[in-house]
């Protein structure tokens, strides 16, 4: 199952663009709102979620992550 969330005018858009400069941390685990979101999705559906893209924009203020909840 995918689930897209796409979110505009964060107050944490200049925190996720902070974030992307760390690709290590930023590709493994997302920035802080987008793995809340995971954390989200694993709670309410009690399965395992991957986030699969998180994209900025180009102009910072809209933040689009794709989630893969694995069902076991």
């Amino acid at each position: 199952v995918m689930i897209r969330a796409k979110i505009t005018g964060s107050i944490y858009k200049d925190f996720c663009k902070e974030a992307r400069k760390l690709s290590n941390i930023c590709d493994s685990f997302g920035c802080p709102l987008c793995s809340s979101i995971a954390i989200a999705l694993t709670r309410t559906t009690g399965q395992p979620v991957i986030i699969e893209k998180a994209e900025l924009s180009a102009d910072g203020k809209t933040i689009e992550t794709c989630y893969r909840i694995i069902e076991e």
